[in-house]
């Protein structure tokens, strides 16, 4: 008979506690549903912060960095430009009527001792210049209208 006592208790019992918990608010949420809408606040922050620097007039963390990767591209153009037109001088130097001085000079330069090693590697290196010049130009020219949108 105490048994039934105690069961009929724990059936009236059951039903007050379902209404406690429904009265202290609704159930948590999920951890991985937490995360998401944690996550998708913090987005929302940055994008936030983003456009109050805007309104502000200042610039952002990205467009700061593609503005010095920007320079720092023009800054290799300019250096790569000049390496080439060097590069152009010393063949044209060595193609036209050179003197045995400048082909001297140059074979010192690059460590050779005839003139089809002199013209052969100024030739490799004037192409890998140019190369790598077309390469930073494109970079540029893609960075540039990214920074334009």
């Amino acid at each position: 008979m105490k048994w039934m006592v105690s069961l009929l208790l724990l059936m009236l019992w059951l039903p007050l506690q379902g209404q406690e918990r429904l009265a202290k608010g609704p159930a948590p949420a999920p951890a991985g549903k937490g995360s998401q809408e944690r996550l998708s606040t913090a987005l929302e922050w940055d994008r936030d912060f983003d456009l109050l620097l805007e309104v502000e007039n200042q610039p952002t963390r990205a467009q700061l960095l593609l503005a010095s990767r920007i320079e720092g591209l023009e800054k290799q153009e300019e250096s790569l430009s000049q390496q080439l037109a060097d590069l152009k001088a010393r063949t044209a130097a060595l193609e036209g009527t050179y003197t045995t001085e400048a082909l001297l000079k140059e074979m010192l330069r690059q460590g050779v001792s005839d003139l089809q090693s002199v013209q052969r590697n100024l030739k490799n290196d004037t192409d890998r210049t140019q190369a790598r010049l077309l390469e930073v130009q494109a970079e540029l020219a893609r960075l540039r209208r990214e920074a334009g949108r």
